[in-house]
């Protein structure tokens, strides 16, 4: 047994421990004369998957209404206001979306339509992102949509959409259970 997990070792590793911190098996001394790295390394990664498989189910979910931020003339909740338990605001930038998304910690769903706009300061990504990332370890869920494209806003949709999709492609990064939906154009 190697000497971090045999128990006669001073300097032991508790088995927890051990399973939480180690990524991978590269190197285990020969068992009668065979190699068990891979035996080994496969067990590993079958109790960590099911270690972080439980952490998502024993996650807490959110509950309370559904947050609807979309852009200007979305149908069907055209304008700011609740109808039945969606709360639906227009938002415009991503300023105003940072702002409101604070105010809905304790929503159960985001729905977002990612903002035609142009004019984003240098922070108000990473801060947004942040936010996105804890939202669902707090057991909230968020679908992300790109607005439609018309003729009068291709050149604007077309200048922003880099931008929505690197979101939505940390945002399904961060995913670990299925909290992430992206849908529309943007994969």
């Amino acid at each position: 047994m190697p000497r971090r997990l045999n128990p006669s070792s001073n300097s032991r590793t508790a088995p927890t421990d051990f399973i939480c911190n180690t990524r991978a098996i590269k190197k285990h001394s020969k068992i009668e004369g065979h190699s068990v790295e891979r035996s080994y390394d496969e067990a590993l990664q079958v109790v960590r998957q099911e270690i972080e498989s439980q952490a998502v189910r024993d996650r807490p979910t959110k509950t309370g209404p559904i947050g609807y931020a979309t852009v200007e003339g979305a149908n069907p909740m055209e304008g700011d206001g609740i109808g039945g338990k969606v709360l639906t605001k227009v938002v415009l930038t991503f300023d105003r979306l940072l702002d409101v998304l604070k105010e809905w910690s304790t929503f159960k769903t985001w729905v977002l339509v990612w903002p035609l706009d142009m004019n984003v300061k240098s922070d108000v990504p990473k801060k947004l992102l942040t936010l996105s990332k804890k939202y669902p370890e707090e057991g909230g869920k968020i679908v992300t949509a790109w607005p439609l494209i018309t003729s009068e806003n291709q050149t604007k949709w077309h200048g922003i959409s880099d931008l929505w999709k690197s979101f939505d492609e940390v945002l399904v990064k961060c995913d670990c259970g299925g909290q992430v939906v992206t849908a529309g154009s943007n994969m």
